[in-house]
């Protein structure tokens, strides 16, 4: 009784796969495209900063080394409202100045200061080195 009981099941699984077709495109009414993977594509940021990550408004991040800045352009565009954070790491002891925002930070030589604000005033504003005389990177907030 188990034997036929088994040869019931197997019969109209074999069939139904032998009605299901052949293996050339010919048996098939209705042949369809190879499948293709679609790959991503990026395209890298022509400029360096700032970045915008999301809900974190604009991230400037510097560094200093030997009298040279590194990390943005000469000028950023702000828009007015945002919030911005400059990060500066630089090889010598100083003081970071935003200058109109009245902003000041300490920094010491191989260490990050970090300065967190809204720009909400409009204008250029110069963001600086300040015991060194050097500019770092100019903010336009409009």
């Amino acid at each position: 009784m188990r034997r036929t009981a088994r040869t019931l099941i197997v019969i109209p699984v074999v069939a139904a796969l032998v009605s299901c077709g052949g293996d050339s495109a010919e048996d098939d009414p209705s042949p369809t495209a190879p499948a293709t993977t679609a790959t991503p594509t990026t395209t890298p940021n022509p400029t360096s900063s700032p970045t915008e990550p999301p809900d974190a408004g604009i991230v400037i991040t510097l560094t200093v080394s030997g009298g040279e800045v590194t990390g943005a352009d000469e000028r950023v565009s702000v828009p007015i409202g945002s919030e911005v954070t400059i990060q500066v790491t630089t090889d010598v002891d100083d003081e970071v100045h935003v200058h109109g925002y009245d902003l000041r930070r300490d920094v010491a030589a191989g260490e990050q200061a970090t300065m967190t604000f809204t720009a909400d005033i409009p204008g250029v504003f110069e963001v600086e080195l300040e015991d060194a005389g050097l500019p770092l990177v100019s903010l336009e907030v409009q």
